[in-house]
């Protein structure tokens, strides 16, 4: 019995020992619960903060608008800012969009790639915005265009022209379909500067000698597709090119490259460029005093242009938008000229129309869902400042060049003044006053 007794007491000692530790373990348990717990707490809390303070207010619609706001084309940013606020005053004055107002950002690319780059990515994920508009150097739009891809946010691109765009998007376009150029490529203004020099010697305005032409462009994405296309489709239909150069765009000396052109004495010179070169070219060329059809592209995108060149610029026939060629132009100029005490340039009004033809998409979609946003662009059907009428091809998500649809205008730089208003006159396909012959 006391065998037993002590067999028990043993047992009970082992037993409350025993005890001990599943009392001790079962606290270690509800501690653990506890941390899980507020560990889910804490989650929960920071899942939500990010989805109330990191996301868009859904009662706000917001656009991204990427520019060069600093740097060499910073007048050309300003212009594309000008637009788009424009477009957005006018919007958020008729309600917004489906009762939503708009909000505009602004990234500056400093027309280098990668700044613009980076610019679209913190559009996106620090201001979150629901698509961007614009970009203005072809080599910028591409490298964003990559941006775009990997977030899947609709982009509008008007004024970027090199062909790359558009055989970016065919080459992968399940990558690249949130990304639209509302405006024609090089290949479309070489199309269109073709038909015009082909109009000028069916009509017996111009007479070429020898049928030559020399090119000098500037050596960029842009102006080398611009040069391009234009040797190929003018050395389709029987025309040599005599000279062919690219030129940085720190140049401040053409003298020797125009010098050996006239030399040459080509029928045509035709050059694609911009800003403070197209100045320096523009002034150069009239003292060289080249005998030639002079044409060029986007050589008056600047204000400043037609100040600084004077009455050199007279006879130069540029490939550019007029901004009252369309009704749509018409009412944006004067709006604008209203808004901001000046002419608006062809850069504000192809500007004004990316916001616009992103934010019609927007409002139609009801949503902001990027890929019911991207169905919406597929169906544009846009009458705006560039052209009367923008309808994308769905294979390349780039507006239809041709009749009807998008067509390059000449314009004629005709008088001395300050604006485009005061200097320019589209001469085909409309004609709003006769060609000055200065090749004679």
């Amino acid at each position: 019995m006391e065998n037993f007794k002590y067999e028990v007491l043993k047992n009970n000692g082992q037993g409350e020992k025993m005890g001990g530790k599943l009392l001790e373990k079962s606290a270690l348990t509800r501690v653990q619960v506890i941390i899980i717990a507020v560990i889910i707490i804490i989650s929960i809390i920071a899942v939500a903060a990010y989805y109330i303070f990191s996301r868009a207010p859904e009662e706000e619609i917001r656009i991204g608008v990427i520019g060069p706001f600093t740097g060499p084309f910073s007048r050309t940013g300003e212009e594309m800012k000008r637009a788009s606020l424009l477009a957005v005053k006018q919007v958020n004055e008729k309600g917004g969009i489906n009762g939503k107002p708009v909000k505009v950002f602004f990234g500056d690319d400093e027309s280098k790639p990668e700044v613009g780059a980076s610019a679209a990515e913190k559009l996106i994920v620090r201001d979150k915005v629901h698509g961007i508009a614009g970009s203005y150097h072809s080599s910028v739009t591409l490298a964003v265009m990559d941006v775009i891809a990997e977030y899947k946010i609709p982009f509008v691109n008007t004024l970027s022209l090199s062909e790359e765009i558009p055989k970016k998007i065919t080459s992968n376009y399940d990558k690249y379909k949130y990304a639209f150029h509302a405006y024609i490529n090089s290949t479309g203004y070489a199309l269109s500067e073709r038909a015009f020099i082909e109009y000028l010697v069916q009509e017996g305005i111009f007479t070429p000698k020898s049928k030559t032409i020399a090119i000098i462009c500037e050596d960029t994405d842009y102006g080398r597709s611009a040069g391009g296309a234009f040797k190929k489709f003018m050395t389709e239909i029987g025309w040599t090119i005599v000279s062919e150069e690219y030129y940085p765009y720190t140049v401040t000396d053409f003298y020797p490259s125009l010098t050996k052109i006239k030399t040459l004495n080509p029928d045509i010179l035709y050059s694609a460029g911009g800003g403070a070169p197209a100045i320096t070219f523009t002034k150069q060329l009239k003292e060289v005093n080249i005998k030639a059809l002079i044409l060029t592209e986007s050589y008056t995108i600047f204000p400043e242009f037609f100040a600084a060149v004077g009455d050199a610029g007279i006879g130069i026939i540029d490939f550019i938008q007029t901004c009252e060629a369309t009704p749509v132009g018409k009412n944006f100029t004067k709006a604008y000229i209203q808004e901001f005490n000046s002419y608006p340039t062809y850069t504000a009004g192809c500007q004004y129309d990316a916001v616009m033809i992103l934010l019609d998409a927007m409002e139609k979609a009801h949503s902001t869902d990027p890929d019911k946003i991207v169905q919406e662009l597929l169906k544009t059907d846009y009458e705006g400042f560039i052209t009367t009428r923008i309808v994308f091809n769905p294979r390349s998500n780039e507006a239809i060049f041709g009749p009807g649809y998008c067509v390059a205008a000449a314009c004629q730089f005709q008088q001395a003044g300050s604006s485009f208003g005061e200097c320019m006159y589209t001469v085909w396909p409309v004609k709003e006053r006769e060609i000055i012959k200065t090749w004679e």
